[in-house]
């Protein structure tokens, strides 16, 4: 093997090893038991196509050992060619933004065909060097790296998606009606629940929001009082439909499923009744609720393509299946996309820093916690201006799509302990849509 493009594809591609004991018996190397075989990635998973099938020759030899004659012949068979749906010049644009940034994602797809078009994971590692022999050193500084660069992020990174989830919420309470376009909430910097409370990210509050305006300045509170009249089972429902808490039919191994967290889930998993504050936190996409990136690049192309998503691929076959048909949600997700717009496009919305002069594109920020915000810190002055560890640092996450009238990509951010999405993972995202505005793609 050469792997022509280094690290750019390492996670997506995998690399080759010797067989163990277990994968030698395999039918495809039965014959090859000094081949090296695919490990990781779609050498794993299309090996025996990619290995083609070995030759066999027959010949007669006499007392010295020389060739008298060849008896019969087998010819091998070359393996066949794969065609992925990665564009080469976008994977190695969305790495290099990435590489600023200790860990990350980067996921965009096509919403039209479900193409994916760039799955970038940062740290990475290069095929290269592993295949080669003698490889220790090498190995041995993958191995020993805490930010682990064999994980795959796009698929195997799980991590709460923040405020990017109240797109799920909103259309839940959209379509169970209990709130319409014209519902109000008012936010003041707090909510109660029994005897504790729950904080919106602002302080002092947003004042009076209706569900557009929710999304677009990232109102907790308003979620936290539209979660307590949905109840957790439906927002889960919901969450699933779009794609969330799923693993998809691709052909790569490993991918983490996440949790869309429910009053069975709880019980079944933790042996315990769900509690409604954990609906409260479940709605600002905090408490047990996981996804990986390309779930939160997938909801996304659902919501910009209103219902009629198709479900991702990455081996370009010619052939557009499995169609989602959510026409049922239409109607609130068309709101949705109102709102989204404006988190751009609008002052107040929290992405309006990053907007483009170049391509109008819609979306929706996220912070992620990765640990809990005492009442003396969030009371202090000068909390969210102190500097803090990386490590302590909220994961910034940023889902959109562009163009924001008809729709054609969408993209996930995830930046591991990257602060906020409005500052982190926004700009980034506006990066790649004006790059694949700018080749044409």
């Amino acid at each position: 093997r050469v792997y022509n493009y280094g690290s750019i594809f390492s996670h997506l591609l995998g690399y080759i090893n010797k067989p163990n004991q277990e994968e030698i018996s395999l039918p495809f190397i039965s014959n090859m038991p000094n081949l090296d075989i695919g490990k990781e990635g779609l050498e794993k998973s299309f090996n025996p196509s990619l290995v083609g099938k070995s030759g066999r020759r027959e010949i007669e030899v006499n007392s010295s050992g020389r060739i008298i004659r060849e008896i019969s012949r087998t010819n091998s068979k070359k393996g066949e060619n794969l065609q992925i749906t990665f564009d080469l010049r976008l994977q190695e644009y969305a790495l290099n933004l990435l590489n600023s940034h200790r860990a990350g994602s980067i996921v965009v797809m096509n919403i039209q065909n479900g193409h994916i078009l760039c799955m970038a994971s940062t740290p990475s590692y290069n095929p290269n060097k592993i295949i080669e022999k003698p490889n220790k050193e090498y190995w041995d500084s993958i191995l020993q790296n805490n930010l682990s660069p064999l994980t795959f992020r796009s698929i195997q990174g799980l991590y709460a998606p923040g405020s990017t989830f109240k797109m799920i919420v909103a259309i839940a309470g959209l379509y169970h009606g209990v709130i319409n376009s014209n519902t109000v909430h008012f936010c003041n910097g707090k909510i109660s629940l029994g005897d504790r409370l729950y904080h919106c990210w602002k302080n002092n509050g947003h004042g009076s929001m209706n569900v557009e305006n929710a999304i677009k300045e990232s109102c907790d509170v308003f979620f936290y009082e539209i979660s307590k009249s949905i109840g957790i089972d439906k927002i889960a429902k919901v969450a699933k439909d779009f794609g969330l808490g799923k693993e998809y039919e691709l052909p790569l191994s490993n991918q983490k499923k996440g949790i869309i967290p429910s009053k069975k889930w709880k019980k079944d998993n933790l042996g315990e009744s769900w509690y409604p504050g954990e609906t409260l936190i479940s709605a600002i996409g905090q408490g047990f609720v996981l996804t990986n990136p390309l779930q939160l690049a997938y909801m996304t192309s659902i919501i910009a393509s209103e219902g009629e998503a198709i479900n991702p691929k990455i081996i370009n076959d010619g052939l557009i299946k499995n169609k989602v048909n959510l026409e049922k949600y239409k109607e609130a997700i068309k709101i949705i996309k109102k709102s989204m717009f404006k988190v751009v496009n609008e002052s107040k919305g929290t992405a309006f820093k990053s907007r483009s002069e170049e391509i109008k594109f819609s979306g929706k920020t996220g912070t992620s916690q990765v640990r809990r915000i005492t009442v003396a810190e969030r009371e202090s002055d000068d909390f969210r201006k102190k500097e803090v560890e990386w490590n302590k640092r909220d994961h910034a996450l940023f889902v959109g799509y562009m163009p924001h009238d008809k729709p054609k990509y969408s993209i996930s951010v995830v930046i591991e302990h990257g602060g906020s999405g409005a500052s982190t993972a926004a700009p980034i995202a506006k990066q790649i849509f004006n790059y694949i505005n700018k080749i044409k793609l």
